[in-house]
């Protein structure tokens, strides 16, 4: 078989693989730590889907337990629906019985990254960055709730507005709609050819 057309084969089996696999089921947790004017801290619970880059949420307060932590996934999954695996590090806040049962119940599986291994949560990971990078430093909230505020206009605008290599180039919304999956298909195999492919669609 020309080198081309496997490579091409081999592209439309990794985004079918995608399609049917990713769609929306793995979540990626993590928190940061920011402060307010009065120098308390403030705690961002930051959860993403991995799938088309969705910034879910970033809960802030000043204290986040594991029972908040179910609580935020409760709402989520309401908005949402549950997905199929849930992605965190060893923190208490995640190695907790609680967040285990909550799983269970929710048929979640709930997958910890290795200590050290920043690629496997990645997509939670490059959120972290760009929040500190744009958004925390420098700046000194209020409260938590003019944080919790701040970072909900955030998260609208980004997943409406913000574009995204990995969903080749469109937004976290423009990859949602019906029928953008099948027209980057499309786009993927003729790139391929110049060496090129969203990275969402690239072959393994």
């Amino acid at each position: 078989m020309p080198y081309k057309e496997e490579a091409r084969q081999a592209l439309w089996k990794s985004f079918r693989m995608a399609q049917a696999l990713d769609a929306g089921v793995t979540w990626a947790a993590d928190f940061q730590f920011h402060q307010s004017e009065d120098k308390r801290v403030i705690k961002l619970l930051n959860i993403v889907c991995k799938y088309d880059q969705r910034w879910l949420t970033s809960r802030a307060a000043r204290y986040i337990d594991a029972l908040r932590v179910t609580a935020t996934l409760d709402s989520l999954v309401a908005e949402n629906g549950a997905p199929v695996y849930l992605c965190v590090d060893h923190g208490p806040e995640f190695i907790a019985g609680l967040l285990a049962d909550w799983c269970a119940a929710m048929g979640v599986e709930l997958h910890f990254t290795e200590p050290g291994s920043l690629r496997q949560k990645g997509v939670v990971e490059a959120l972290n960055g760009r929040v500190r990078d744009e958004h925390l430093n420098g700046k000194l909230f209020l409260d938590a709730t003019e944080a919790q505020a701040i970072f909900d206009h955030l998260r609208v605008d980004d997943n409406a507005n913000r574009r995204h290599i990995s969903l080749g180039y469109l937004t976290p919304a423009e990859f949602r709609e019906p029928g953008t999956i099948e027209q980057l298909q499309v786009l993927a195999g003729a790139a391929k050819y110049k060496g090129w492919a969203p990275p969402q669609l690239r072959a393994a």
